[in-house]
């Protein structure tokens, strides 16, 4: 059984948001300013980004923590499911149907919160049928006449573009302004890659104790792998890599050997090592300075008001040319 008070989770679960990057502070700072209310909340992202740990962050953070979280992923039933899922049925409501009828999702969350994962897949006429609920909170069932009246937060997710959705005709105009009360956008893991030492550290504690295995690091040529690849599977895939990772491992440190073949092979081609990358600065600041040395007829003192930088740098440098 949950323990009353589940504040210290909230936090537990919210500090599980991993990184130090500009956008991941501002995301856990919304989240706290809007946790206390009951507005409806859409996080938008690629898959794999984090949108379901921000949403049971939501919910612990809030008041109704001692309340239910019921989650609905709306890609993983056919529409015919989905419906009765979500609504819930009255009794004789359709072929099969339990006699003593079944609560919907929305029922089942009363005085908690739903989050209803892919949104952009459920169809029009669903939607039609979500929209009401948000406005006039009450749910009717399937197959019934008696309305109930709700007390729910709704968060949604997606991953699609539910703007050019409505463009589409995909996705309902007045239901995406209902949804989109409070939008949060969380960006890939390619477009913020210095949160990848931290989110390393991250599951390597988290492995280190499912798997009773003491690893405390990755090689420098695993990092740099890591810090050059796109992620398509954003954080999951990151998390998925290093416990791969730890089911083969016998040391310490996780090398090349340790990550699977599929990354390995992804991650060869735009891998920089360290000498590379120190040639390449080198060949950069050796260009500049000759250019900026011509353009100034080699007077020393002009080229590093040019540059922004102090005589004794451009002497290093000039030096290491030479």
């Amino acid at each position: 059984p949950q323990p009353p008070n589940r504040k210290p989770l909230g936090r537990a679960a919210l500090r599980d948001f991993v990184g130090q990057s500009m956008a991941v502070l501002q995301i856990k700072e919304i989240i706290k300013k809007v946790a206390s209310s009951s507005s409806t909340v859409l996080l938008q992202s690629e898959s794999g980004t984090g949108k379901e740990l921000l949403a049971r962050s939501l919910h612990e953070l809030s008041d109704r923590a001692a309340g239910p979280f019921i989650k609905l992923n709306c890609a993983s039933l056919p529409e015919s499911l989905l419906e009765a899922e979500v609504f819930g049925y009255d009794s004789g409501a359709f072929t099969g149907a339990k006699k003593s009828g079944n609560p919907g999702l929305f029922e089942q969350a009363h005085t908690g919160t739903i989050f209803l994962d892919e949104i952009g897949e459920m169809s029009l006429p669903l939607q039609a049928k979500l929209l009401r609920i948000i406005q006039e909170r009450e749910v009717q069932r399937i197959g019934g006449q008696a309305l109930k009246r709700l007390d729910v937060r709704v968060v949604c997710a997606t991953n699609r573009n539910l703007l050019h959705m409505v463009k589409q005709g995909q996705f309902r105009s007045d239901l995406l302004f209902r949804l989109n009360v409070v939008s949060i956008t969380i960006p890939p893991l390619r477009e913020r890659k210095n949160d990848i030492k931290s989110l390393i550290i991250h599951f390597l504690r988290e492995c280190s104790h499912e798997f009773k295995k003491n690893v405390s690091g990755v090689s420098k040529d695993v990092y740099y792998r890591f810090m050059n690849y796109d992620w398509p599977g954003n954080v999951r895939e990151l998390g998925n890599i290093i416990e791969y990772a730890f089911n083969i491992i016998d040391g310490g440190t996780i090398e090349c050997k340790h990550l699977p073949q599929y990354f390995l092979e992804s991650s060869s081609d735009s891998r920089i090592s360290t000498e590379n990358f120190n040639n390449i600065i080198s060949e950069y600041s050796r260009k500049v300075v000759i250019s900026t040395l011509e353009r100034h007829n080699g007077n020393k003192i002009a080229a590093c008001n040019a540059l922004g930088i102090s005589r004794s740098k451009l002497y290093r440098i000039i030096s290491e040319v030479q």
